[in-house]
């Protein structure tokens, strides 16, 4: 009995059940959907004629309020202003309604159903942008930039800098957001609330971001130090001044900017092709030594590359710059307290070891008279080399102990020699290079070592007249010259002529040693004699030849 009592009871709430369903159905033929809109209007469970009314009306006298939070202003753009209109007899909301499946309604008892149409309200897009743009909002003198998260150097180390949600207007954004509040009849908007202003695109939790800067204060650990007359360390905003970002976002190095840095750097220590200032060995002047081949020299390209590498392994690092050319020491006297000294003027030779003098000695230089004279400079040892043969244009002279420092030129031993020092350079010198006793060579090849510098110089000396030897030897080849000529002769012209220039050239100390000058005078008036005697001849000869022709 109770099972039949059940049985009828849910047959009954099926059949109430169906009916509201089926009513329903028909309902919702001719009205919308509960928890409907049209383009945000109200259109829950009415008719298309009682929407198009809501919609006529709520148009009348249309306009919205754009409220500025952010200073606590509202602005209004008006429906005329931007030539809106609204067409309900346009058959839109008929054809949403026709589309509406009757059948489904109960699914959208509780769901929303929004429905959109861009026929019902439609404005002139280009007018509401124009209005948007007249707002207090737009350029505002107050107004606040949006940014993006970024990282930025501090001092010390790189830091994420936050995004920036400023006040400036994403007018294009806004314009779409202004439309789509009238197309629905709302009243009112919010700039911050419906999101009108530019919005940033990095923010600073963004994974690339933080990584960069994780990158960068690895660059930034490294603390370099560089080892010159005293200690130079690479600060940290010039260090960060050396790294830059490409436009992929991939970290790189600003080469320009290092090589500018090392720049600096090789200024201030560079003393290739420098002067150098010494004291002489010899009466303790200070002598200045034009530049030559020795001194620091940075290898700028080579340097830049070392900075990279250490920022890069973001390893602290102490060491010297990369040279081409190197010294004993920075500072005031680069060359050190060891080094060769050689003065031209006094024709000596100074060795010092660790600022002790080990030798000093005679040697021989260039001869100056034949263009052969040793360049003064500073210079430094390029190799040493024992049993050396030396090459000339016209030699080849066995040595040896040799140690080039300028070109062909060089110190070494020179047997060939009975003495050193004095003037001998000026008649008899090297072609060029520093020649030495065979101990004082020997001394040197086992005391010094590659790269040691050799200052070389002349100093300053009251104007001498000429080596009297040489000029004695120059006066006794004159008068060998001239006493050959005799017999004088028209063909001794020449002669007498080169005698003549070679006495003249002479100084008056070798003048002096001429003991038959005489004889070169009377040599030519004897060929002015012969001269004259030749010329009458000649004319007597004419003169017969043309008489002879006539007759």
């Amino acid at each position: 009995m109770k099972s039949k009592k059940l049985l009828f009871g849910l047959l009954i709430a099926a059949m109430v059940l169906a009916g509201i369903y089926i009513g329903g159905c028909v309902y919702f033929s001719n009205h919308f959907y509960l928890n409907s809109t049209i383009n945000g209007v109200k259109s829950s469970g009415r008719s298309v004629e009682t929407v198009e009314e809501t919609i006529a009306e709520a148009a009348k006298g249309y306009s919205i309020d754009i409220i500025d939070e952010g200073r606590n202003a509202t602005y209004t753009i008006f429906a005329e202003d931007v030539d809106m209109v609204t067409d309900v007899g346009s058959g839109e909301v008929d054809d949403i309604l026709e589309a509406q499946t009757g059948f489904e309604w109960p699914a959208h008892i509780i769901a929303r159903t929004e429905y959109e149409t861009d026929h019902v309200v439609t404005m002139d897009r280009d007018k509401v942008k124009k209005e948007i743009k007249r707002l207090p909002c737009v350029d505002a003198s107050d107004e606040v930039k949006t940014e993006d998260a970024h990282y930025e150097f501090t001092g010390e180390k790189y830091e994420v800098i936050p995004e920036v949600f400023g006040t400036e207007i994403d007018v294009e954004a806004m314009t779409d957001i202004v439309m789509k509040k009238m197309e629905s009849l709302q009243r009112s908007m919010g700039l911050l609330a419906d999101q009108c202003y530019v919005q940033p695109t990095v923010f600073s939790d963004d994974p690339e971001l933080n990584a960069q800067v994780d990158e960068l204060n690895k660059m930034m650990a490294a603390t370099i130090t560089f080892t010159l007359d005293e200690n130079v360390t690479l600060d940290k905003a010039t260090q960060a001044s050396f790294i830059k970002t490409k436009k992929n976002g991939k970290l790189t190095f600003d080469r320009e900017a290092i090589t500018e840095y090392v720049s600096t750097l090789a200024k201030r220590v560079n003393t290739f092709g420098q002067p150098k200032t010494i004291k002489s060995s010899l009466d303790k002047k200070k002598i200045t030594i034009p530049g030559g081949t020795y001194g620091w020299k940075v290898d700028e390209e080579k340097e830049v590359d070392a900075i990279i590498s250490d920022l890069e392994k973001g390893e602290d690092v102490t060491r010297e710059l990369h040279y081409t050319y190197y010294a004993n020491s920075h500072g005031k006297h680069d060359y050190g307290d060891t080094y060769v000294e050689v003065n031209i003027t006094a024709q000596h030779l100074w060795l010092y070891k660790d600022g002790k003098l080990v030798m000093d000695s005679d040697v021989v230089t260039g001869n100056p008279n034949k263009g052969n004279g040793t360049h003064v400079g500073a210079y430094f040892v390029a190799y040493k080399e024992k049993d050396a043969v030396l090459r000339g244009d016209n030699y080849a002279t066995p040595v040896t102990y040799w140690m080039p420092f300028h070109g062909n030129e060089g110190l070494h031993d020179a047997t060939w020699r009975g003495s050193f020092g004095g003037k001998i350079y000026r008649s008899n010198g090297s072609h060029g290079c520093v020649n030495c006793p065979f101990e004082t060579a020997k001394t040197l090849f086992e005391t010094i070592d590659e790269g040691c510098p050799v200052l070389v110089y002349a100093t300053e000396e009251e104007p001498e007249g000429p080596d009297p030897a040489v000029e004695k030897q120059k006066a006794e080849e004159l008068m060998a010259s001239i006493d050959i000529i005799a017999p004088v002769t028209l063909e001794s012209e020449t002669a007498i002529q080169l005698a003549r220039q070679a006495y003249n050239s002479l100084s008056d100390t070798g003048k002096s040693y001429v003991t038959n000058i005489a004889t070169l005078d009377e040599n030519e008036k004897e060929l002015e004699k012969l001269k004259k005697a030749a010329e009458k001849e000649s004319e007597k000869a004419a003169k017969k030849a043309e008489k002879k022709k006539n007759n």
